[in-house]
């Protein structure tokens, strides 16, 4: 959470939009992340502020600490954030901040937009007709497992030399076999993930690795190995992109691989505006 802290009123700050598009601007009738204070614009230059206001007690530094231990707040509030920045997304560019980004007044805020203007602007020109999808990459490990035993020379030449070797010899032999073959298949699988990737970056403008997530917060049995958001622009490319992975997953799912697509996402990771 990227926070700023005063004893002055606070503002959330949801997401900047480009003034020249207010024509586009959804009409939110919500109320803001505080459920008190409704959600509006305020407009700086070249840049509007999607925005609410915040009182001091509910919102302090001391305050947001606390609410950043309950999980079930973090979901709900970020939920809400981004419900509030879909919406936007759906409508006109935005650019995305960062779920709990609070500004200690409407003058801090419009300080550093004034000093960051060039940069947010270029951005949200970068961002039209551009959105986010997320690829998720698995495999099955025993599958893999398999492909490299059938396809690998190296394995089904050692195979062969163990089998003509004496049974004392074969024992020995075959807890290295064993601990070859796990190394290649670590290899198989990093190299054809890097395979699927490669091809999925040729259908787009621009990419971010995300963390890799473990079969505990998946739920899959298969092992999660890539996880990445990939900024395509909308219209042909998005259909040619989508296309691609479903011709990936064609290709790739006999060795083991699965590849799970969600999207269009606003463009939250390519969003870190340089001072």
């Amino acid at each position: 959470m990227s926070t700023f802290y005063n004893k002055d009123e606070r503002i959330y700050v949801y997401a900047l939009v480009s003034t020249k598009e207010k024509e586009r601007f959804p009409v939110i009738k919500k109320l803001g992340i505080d459920n008190k204070h409704s959600i509006s614009l305020k407009e700086f230059g070249q840049l509007t502020a999607v925005v609410c206001n915040l009182d001091n007690h509910d919102f302090s530094k001391e305050r947001i600490e606390e609410y950043a231990q309950d999980p079930s707040w973090i979901t709900v509030k970020a939920t809400h954030h981004h419900d509030v920045i879909s919406s936007l997304h759906n409508s006109c560019t935005v650019l995305p901040l960062k779920f709990c980004t609070i500004y200690s007044n409407e003058k801090s805020l419009k300080d550093e937009l004034s000093q960051k203007e060039e940069n947010i602007c270029r951005l949200l020109s970068y961002f039209k007709n551009r959105e986010g999808w997320n690829v998720k990459i698995y495999c099955d490990k025993e599958k893999v497992t398999n492909y490299v035993n059938e396809n690998n020379p190296l394995i089904k030449e050692t195979k062969q030399k163990i089998s003509e070797m004496s049974p004392g010899k074969q024992f020995l032999m075959k807890k290295k076999f064993d601990l070859q073959i796990t190394q290649s298949v670590y290899e198989e699988i990093e190299t054809l993930t890097n395979k699927i990737h490669e091809k999925l970056v040729n259908s787009s403008d621009q990419y971010t690795p995300k963390k890799i997530w473990n079969k505990q917060i998946t739920g899959k049995k298969e092992d999660m190995v890539w996880n990445g958001v990939y900024l395509i622009n909308n219209g042909d490319a998005t259909k040619k992109f989508k296309s691609d992975v479903l011709q990936i997953q064609k290709e790739f799912e006999k060795i083991g691989f699965l590849l799970e697509c969600t999207g269009p996402w606003p463009p939250y990771d390519f969003s870190e505006v340089k001072s």
